[in-house]
């Protein structure tokens, strides 16, 4: 009973403390319907006036995103303030989410450091006052880590639709929802006597969901998407605004033989690209950018570097469920863009804070190193 409250009372803490650094930024900063909220308004719209919109290419890959957020301006009558708040409960929510999951896999003080550590992650709770896909997009997958570690605990049949509701929401509301989920699925299209599978015993369900899902992949990448994929490498755009790579490309009737045709420097700009997707500071930002990423990002990046290495030594089962995710986000964006802003990377930054929670609950010298440095 006493562990039960304790759990509790600290959700709660976590909880509270999330919501008032968010509305304390909201506070100050305001709604901002900006960028990519302008895009979300402009779909809203078209949506309303032909709800078979949803199946085109272009707008499919976020309905996990329009279809709650246009339903609810529609009952609203346009509250984007209203949204905005909705987007701040979830984040804040997430963070409690972060500590349960790790409180199961690596117990309370590994959970603390997760949930807590993501209560102050500005870079990422950023996107949540601005009605865009990125703020759902994260929750959504922090849910999923979570329902991940419950399916874990207990693969019953609610836990597995749940889990399939979670991959199907979190691989339509962005496109890189949908590459994350295939990663999860391929683990199930070993042999059923591997320890390395989810576990939903139907190696064809995998099969069939994994192949429609990279259907769809090839699709959106080959029409809406490949257009601005193709262009972008053209023009050596490997991080939008902040870093292009000079270079005359040898062109091609499409982008599979322009990949070919250019290897060399395609793997240059993907090199460049995962460098920046790791890099907490930049010049162009900031002072408060670079300050706030220091204190709060960059000792995730440190945790994770130290437990990574420990992680796939050790503990196959968080390996599969932790580590999947952020290696095909990181693949994805090799083989697309890297966005200038980095909301590409809001969906890493949980796991960032679960594997740091790992480092200082599992890996005994950085533990005493950081107590040590309390003290």
């Amino acid at each position: 009973m006493k562990s039960r409250n304790k759990n509790i009372l600290t959700a709660i803490g976590i909880f509270v403390a999330a919501a008032l650094v968010r509305t304390a930024f909201w506070a100050y900063k305001g709604t901002r319907v900006v960028g990519d909220s302008n895009r979300a308004l402009s779909s809203c719209h078209a949506l309303s006036t032909d709800p078979s919109l949803f199946f085109a290419t272009e707008y499919l890959p976020y309905a996990g995103f329009e279809v709650p957020y246009c339903s609810f301006l529609v009952l609203t009558d346009g509250w984007i303030d209203g949204w905005v708040f909705i987007q701040l409960v979830l984040s804040s929510l997430g963070a409690v989410l972060l500590y349960f999951t790790a409180r199961y896999f690596i117990g309370y003080t590994g959970g603390v450091v997760a949930g807590g550590s993501f209560v102050f992650l500005w870079e990422t709770f950023r996107w949540f006052h601005r009605p865009q896909s990125e703020a759902l997009f994260t929750f959504v997958m922090i849910l999923t880590l979570w329902q991940l570690s419950r399916f874990h605990k207990e693969s019953s049949r609610t836990n597995r639709v749940l889990l399939l509701s979670c991959f199907a929401w979190l691989a339509t509301t962005r496109p890189n929802g949908i590459p994350i989920v295939v990663g999860y699925l391929l683990y199930d299209l070993l042999p059923i006597p591997s320890n390395r599978r989810l576990g939903f015993r139907s190696q064809k369900l995998s099969a069939i969901v994994a192949g429609l899902f990279s259907l769809v992949t090839v699709i959106f990448l080959s029409g809406y998407t490949g257009k601005h994929v193709g262009d972008k490498m053209r023009r050596g755009v490997a991080v939008t605004g902040k870093y292009v790579h000079d270079y005359t490309p040898t062109n091609a009737d499409n982008i599979v033989f322009f990949v070919l045709f250019n290897l060399p420097d395609i793997a240059i700009m993907s090199a460049v690209k995962v460098f920046y997707f790791f890099v907490p500071v930049l010049p162009e930002w900031s002072l408060f950018h670079n300050i706030i990423n220091v204190l709060t990002l960059f000792p995730l990046l440190v945790g994770s570097a130290i437990a990574v290495p420990s992680l796939v030594r050790n503990d196959r089962v968080l390996t599969r469920l932790w580590l999947t995710p952020v290696v095909m986000i990181l693949l994805t964006v090799m083989a697309t863009w890297m966005s200038g802003g980095m909301n590409f990377r809001a969906p890493a930054t949980p796991v960032f804070a679960l594997l740091t929670g790992y480092a200082i609950a599992e890996i005994q010298p950085f533990r005493n190193y950081i107590l040590a440095r309390v003290q």
